[in-house]
């Protein structure tokens, strides 16, 4: 009876001892560390506390972190990191981490007036809550922010840059466009009057010169209005610009073939041969003569184009 009540005994003290033993272990060992020993004002700092124990992740319960910041610090969050389990020599131990984003205002030196990680053994007959706190108070340094001139001037130099490059290369764009479309859009006046003075070779060859000559004012004040913008192609009107552009001696024959041409209209002697084709002769000069110095102005424009 004596000898079972010793085992009884040295059981028990064993599952006590185990008991102990186990407790001792789950409970955690804590670590901070900042990401950074020095901050500039106004930008973020990061301070992650770790948490390690002997045993998995039920070995041990963690609770709230509390944090007490000083003025001119504000907190930006307080977050679980990480986690982990890790095995050596077949024991487990487990990790937990948490990441907490602070921002400080203005340069200075700073101490954290309050940290605290509550955590406790869930295999403990007590419920209490423990505390970790760490010593000494965990501080950082907040140096001056960088002056906003300095730390805008470039990219604003270099956005500015890019716009004003923008504006300029669209704005010649733009003008090489319309002056494209303007030489492009300039009417080829010539080519359909020479091939209605060609046509008007069949009245000659019938006799019918009345016809002949009605129809070759026709086009001659036709075309002035619509090459020199002439509202009233009228004689004085249309040998003036021809004498403008063209020269003075080809605006004189010119004012004779319309003198002649209202003359045979209007019933008058009939004209020569020679006259016949003295007028068609002074009506192809100037429509070749218009033609020719339209190509060369537009030559002209195309090779001052492409240099610009």
């Amino acid at each position: 009876m004596r000898r079972t009540s010793w085992h009884f005994r040295i059981a028990a003290l064993g599952l006590l001892l185990t008991r102990v033993s186990t407790a001792f272990a789950s409970r955690p060992e804590f670590q901070a560390r900042w990401s950074a020993d020095s901050v500039r004002a106004g930008q973020e700092i990061r301070l992650t506390l770790t948490a390690t124990w002997e045993g998995d992740a039920s070995r041990c319960l963690l609770g709230e972190v509390l944090l007490g910041l000083p003025p001119g610090v504000q907190r930006l969050a307080i977050q679980p990191a990480s986690g982990a389990v890790t095995f050596r020599d077949g024991a487990p131990t487990a990790s937990f981490s948490w990441e907490c984003s602070l921002q400080p205002e203005k340069e200075g030196e700073y101490t954290l007036d309050r940290v605290e990680v509550r955590f406790r053994d869930p295999e403990s007959p007590s419920e209490e809550w423990q505390s970790w706190k760490p010593s000494p108070p965990l501080r950082f340094q907040a140096t001056r922010a960088l002056p906003a001139a300095r730390t805008l001037a470039l990219p604003a130099a270099i956005v500015a840059g890019i716009l004003l490059l923008g504006g300029v290369l669209y704005a010649t764009l733009s003008w090489r466009e319309r002056k494209l479309a303007r030489m492009e859009s300039i009417e080829d006046l010539e080519t359909p009057a020479l091939e209605k003075l060609a046509e008007l070779r069949s009245l000659r060859v019938r006799g019918d010169i009345k016809a002949y000559f009605t129809r070759l004012d026709a086009l001659l004040r036709d075309y002035g209005m619509r090459k020199y913008g002439l509202e009233q192609p009228t004689d004085q009107a249309l040998v003036e610009a021809v004498g403008r552009t063209l020269d003075a001696p080809l605006a004189r024959r010119l004012e004779s073939v319309l003198q002649l041409a209202e003359n045979v209209r209007f019933g008058g002697a009939p004209p020569l041969p020679t006259d016949v084709q003295r007028a068609h002769a002074v009506a192809l000069e100037i429509l070749e003569r218009q033609r020719a110095h339209g190509r060369a102005d537009s030559l002209k424009e195309s090779i001052a184009f492409r240099k610009e």
